[in-house]
Protein backbone atom coordinates (compact mmCIF):
# COMPACT_ATOMS: atom_id res chain seq x y z
CA UNK A 1 0.00 0.00 0.00
CA UNK A 2 1.06 3.61 -1.11
CA UNK A 3 1.48 6.35 1.29
CA UNK A 4 0.16 9.69 -0.03
CA UNK A 5 1.86 12.16 -0.70
CA UNK A 6 0.02 14.48 1.87
CA UNK A 7 1.16 11.86 4.53
CA UNK A 8 4.34 12.35 3.37
CA UNK A 9 3.94 15.74 3.92
CA UNK A 10 2.04 16.20 6.98
CA UNK A 11 4.32 13.55 9.07
CA UNK A 12 7.61 15.49 8.95
CA UNK A 13 5.54 19.54 9.74
CA UNK A 14 3.56 17.31 12.59
CA UNK A 15 6.73 16.62 14.31
CA UNK A 16 8.61 19.84 13.54
CA UNK A 17 5.40 22.06 15.15
CA UNK A 18 5.29 19.63 17.91
CA UNK A 19 9.17 19.86 18.68
CA UNK A 20 8.93 23.49 18.44
CA UNK A 21 5.75 23.89 20.32
CA UNK A 22 7.44 21.80 23.47
CA UNK A 23 10.04 24.14 22.70
CA UNK A 24 8.47 27.44 23.29
CA UNK A 25 6.16 26.23 25.96
CA UNK A 26 8.73 23.84 28.11
CA UNK A 27 11.46 26.86 27.26
CA UNK A 28 14.27 26.53 28.96
CA UNK A 29 12.95 23.14 31.02
CA UNK A 30 11.34 22.46 34.32
CA UNK A 31 13.98 21.40 37.00
CA UNK A 32 13.68 20.30 40.24
CA UNK A 33 16.01 20.27 43.33
CA UNK A 34 17.68 17.32 42.12
CA UNK A 35 17.86 18.69 38.70
CA UNK A 36 19.96 21.68 40.37
CA UNK A 37 21.96 19.43 42.18
CA UNK A 38 22.95 17.96 38.97
CA UNK A 39 23.65 20.89 37.15
CA UNK A 40 25.38 22.57 39.87
CA UNK A 41 28.00 19.45 39.47
CA UNK A 42 28.13 19.96 35.57
CA UNK A 43 29.28 23.35 36.15
CA UNK A 44 31.55 22.58 38.72
CA UNK A 45 32.68 19.40 36.73
CA UNK A 46 33.16 17.89 40.28
CA UNK A 47 30.48 15.16 40.30
CA UNK A 48 28.85 13.16 43.57
CA UNK A 49 27.69 9.70 43.76
CA UNK A 50 24.28 10.91 44.92
CA UNK A 51 23.09 11.26 41.23
CA UNK A 52 24.86 9.28 38.26
CA UNK A 53 27.38 11.26 37.38
CA UNK A 54 26.14 10.71 33.92
CA UNK A 55 23.93 13.12 33.29
CA UNK A 56 25.62 15.93 34.72
CA UNK A 57 28.78 15.03 32.54
CA UNK A 58 27.10 14.99 29.53
CA UNK A 59 25.26 18.69 30.51
CA UNK A 60 28.77 19.67 31.15
CA UNK A 61 30.01 18.96 27.87
CA UNK A 62 26.69 20.71 26.69
CA UNK A 63 27.33 23.86 28.70
CA UNK A 64 30.51 24.15 26.48
CA UNK A 65 27.58 25.03 23.63
CA UNK A 66 25.08 27.13 26.03
CA UNK A 67 25.54 27.40 29.63
CA UNK A 68 22.11 26.04 31.56
CA UNK A 69 18.99 23.88 31.16
CA UNK A 70 18.25 24.51 27.24
CA UNK A 71 20.55 22.29 25.28
CA UNK A 72 19.13 19.31 27.64
CA UNK A 73 15.51 20.23 26.72
CA UNK A 74 16.19 20.03 23.39
CA UNK A 75 17.64 16.38 23.57
CA UNK A 76 14.75 15.25 25.31
CA UNK A 77 12.72 16.59 23.12
CA UNK A 78 14.43 15.61 20.21
CA UNK A 79 14.16 11.81 21.97
CA UNK A 80 10.69 12.36 21.64
CA UNK A 81 9.91 14.10 18.50
CA UNK A 82 12.10 11.75 16.26
CA UNK A 83 11.04 8.77 18.10
CA UNK A 84 7.09 9.76 16.98
CA UNK A 85 8.69 10.92 13.45
CA UNK A 86 10.05 7.46 13.24
CA UNK A 87 7.02 5.73 14.48
CA UNK A 88 4.64 7.44 11.78
CA UNK A 89 6.59 7.60 8.85
CA UNK A 90 6.50 3.61 9.19
CA UNK A 91 2.84 3.89 9.61
CA UNK A 92 0.30 2.78 6.90
CA UNK A 93 -2.67 4.66 8.01
CA UNK A 94 -4.53 7.32 9.27
CA UNK A 95 -5.49 5.13 12.65
CA UNK A 96 -1.99 4.69 13.50
CA UNK A 97 -0.79 8.43 12.85
CA UNK A 98 -4.12 9.30 15.30
CA UNK A 99 -3.43 6.84 17.91
CA UNK A 100 0.28 7.46 18.04
CA UNK A 101 -0.14 11.64 17.85
CA UNK A 102 -2.55 11.05 20.89
CA UNK A 103 0.06 8.93 23.16
CA UNK A 104 2.66 11.92 21.83
CA UNK A 105 0.67 14.78 22.67
CA UNK A 106 -1.10 13.22 25.77
CA UNK A 107 -0.65 14.51 28.85
CA UNK A 108 1.09 11.88 30.39
CA UNK A 109 3.76 12.07 28.03
CA UNK A 110 4.11 15.70 27.46
CA UNK A 111 4.31 16.26 31.28
CA UNK A 112 7.51 14.63 31.41
CA UNK A 113 8.94 15.66 27.98
CA UNK A 114 9.79 19.40 29.33
CA UNK A 115 10.92 17.86 32.79
CA UNK A 116 14.66 17.71 33.12
CA UNK A 117 15.17 14.64 35.14
CA UNK A 118 17.09 11.44 35.11
CA UNK A 119 13.87 9.76 34.77
CA UNK A 120 12.60 11.82 31.71
CA UNK A 121 15.77 10.91 30.44
CA UNK A 122 15.77 7.58 30.84
CA UNK A 123 12.25 6.85 29.44
CA UNK A 124 12.86 8.96 26.62
CA UNK A 125 16.31 7.96 25.56
CA UNK A 126 14.70 3.92 25.86
CA UNK A 127 11.95 5.12 23.52
CA UNK A 128 14.16 6.53 20.84
CA UNK A 129 16.22 3.37 21.01
CA UNK A 130 13.23 1.00 21.06
CA UNK A 131 12.14 2.58 18.05
CA UNK A 132 15.03 2.19 16.08
CA UNK A 133 14.63 -1.04 16.76
CA UNK A 134 11.32 -1.43 16.26
CA UNK A 135 11.41 -0.02 12.73
CA UNK A 136 14.21 -2.03 11.63
CA UNK A 137 12.35 -5.45 12.84
CA UNK A 138 9.25 -4.43 11.19
CA UNK A 139 11.00 -4.06 8.19
CA UNK A 140 12.68 -7.14 8.45
CA UNK A 141 15.80 -6.45 8.20
CA UNK A 142 19.05 -6.19 9.80
CA UNK A 143 19.86 -2.90 11.57
CA UNK A 144 22.52 -0.46 9.63
CA UNK A 145 25.56 -0.33 11.88
CA UNK A 146 24.72 3.35 12.86
CA UNK A 147 21.62 2.38 14.00
CA UNK A 148 23.39 -0.04 16.31
CA UNK A 149 25.60 1.92 17.36
CA UNK A 150 23.30 4.79 17.90
CA UNK A 151 20.71 2.53 19.84
CA UNK A 152 23.46 1.05 21.65
CA UNK A 153 24.67 4.48 23.02
CA UNK A 154 20.81 5.21 24.11
CA UNK A 155 20.72 2.16 25.87
CA UNK A 156 24.03 2.65 27.79
CA UNK A 157 22.85 5.82 29.03
CA UNK A 158 19.34 5.15 30.05
CA UNK A 159 21.32 2.64 31.99
CA UNK A 160 24.00 4.83 33.86
CA UNK A 161 21.76 7.86 34.36
CA UNK A 162 19.06 5.51 36.70
CA UNK A 163 20.92 3.33 38.92
CA UNK A 164 17.91 0.72 38.50
CA UNK A 165 17.29 0.85 35.10
CA UNK A 166 19.73 -2.30 34.16
CA UNK A 167 16.45 -4.25 34.67
CA UNK A 168 14.54 -2.34 32.04
CA UNK A 169 17.10 -2.55 30.15
CA UNK A 170 18.18 -5.98 29.13
CA UNK A 171 15.46 -6.51 27.06
CA UNK A 172 16.00 -3.49 24.54
CA UNK A 173 19.73 -5.72 25.14
CA UNK A 174 18.57 -8.17 23.48
CA UNK A 175 16.46 -6.69 20.72
CA UNK A 176 19.54 -5.03 19.62
CA UNK A 177 21.49 -8.56 19.19
CA UNK A 178 18.08 -9.66 17.79
CA UNK A 179 17.89 -6.92 15.31
CA UNK A 180 20.80 -7.61 13.66
CA UNK A 181 19.26 -11.27 12.95
CA UNK A 182 17.44 -11.06 9.80
CA UNK A 183 15.20 -13.79 9.99
CA UNK A 184 13.77 -12.73 13.73
CA UNK A 185 10.11 -11.96 13.94
CA UNK A 186 8.08 -9.97 16.27
CA UNK A 187 4.84 -11.53 16.86
CA UNK A 188 2.16 -8.38 16.73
Amino acid sequence: MQRSALYKTIVPLFCIAGFVVDLIAFHPGFLNYDSFVQYKEALAGQYTDWHPPVMAAFWRMLNFIDNGPLLMLVFQLSCLWISCYLLLSMMRNWFWFILIAFFTLAPFTQNFAGFIVKDSQMALTLLLSGTIMFRALVAERKMAPLETIVSLVLIVYATWVRHNAFTCTLPFLYDVGMAGIKEHRYCL
